[in-house]
């Protein structure tokens, strides 16, 4: 993580603070800093089975942040961001209206722009984005390919910022529908209703439960 210069730690992890003693706390803390400066930190137990929800969920936002900054690139090189059909653009309020049609001033303008309007359209974005970024690596990755390959340069980009709502509302991936039928379903249209604790809830026993019953047994 090391060309990534901060990190984010989430209010519903605080219940995992909460169970520990200072002293653990802190150590958590140190543990945690250490891992995203790339240390490849060692604990003991209970640090490291606290720490292993909030390592999941940093390896999810480094996976969105490298998502979101290959977009970017990816954008820069082909003219900017797409346009969205569904806004049209305004006419400003100090352009003068011009009442006969002229001529392009410079035709290699023009030219330019279509070529990287096709370009965006014909390439679309990589597989690997999604691939990664959805993180349940079950069924035929080659199906999911190709339906990817399918898709406009537009829903792929509407996919990808879907993906950074729909992950983290599926934190168990036990319950996250496979990759090959989000496609086929068209899941990205859905919207996402969570808790109101902003979570899904999910069967057994948490990672905080499981951490409190070991505390309570060391004690």
């Amino acid at each position: 993580m090391k060309d990534k210069k901060g990190f984010m730690l989430y209010a519903d992890q605080r219940g995992v603070f909460n169970k520990l003693s200072n002293e653990q706390a802190g150590d958590l803390i140190k543990h945690i800093f250490s891992y995203v400066n790339d240390e490849n930190p060692k604990g003991d137990f209970v640090t490291e089975l606290a720490f292993e929800s909030i390592k999941q969920q940093l390896k999810r936002d480094l996976v969105k942040w490298n998502d979101r900054a290959e977009r970017s690139r990816f954008n820069g090189q082909s003219g900017g961001r797409p346009r969205n059909p569904e806004k049209p653009r305004k006419t400003q309020k100090t352009q003068r209206v011009i009442s006969k049609p002229r001529k392009p001033d410079n035709v290699n303008v023009n030219v330019n722009d279509n070529v990287n309007d096709n370009v965006n359209k014909e390439k679309g974005l990589p597989f690997k984005n999604f691939w990664d970024s959805y993180d349940k690596k079950i069924g035929s990755k080659q199906k999911c390919n190709q339906k990817w390959d399918k898709l406009t340069f537009e829903i792929q980009n509407d996919i990808l910022n879907h993906l950074d709502n729909y992950i983290p509302s599926t934190p168990d991936k036990r319950y996250r529908v496979n990759p090959e039928t989000y496609l086929n379903q068209r899941r990205w249209e859905n919207e996402i209703i969570n808790n109101q604790d902003g979570t899904k809830k999910q069967r057994g026993a948490t990672d905080e439960q499981i951490l409190t019953s070991i505390i309570n047994a060391q004690e």
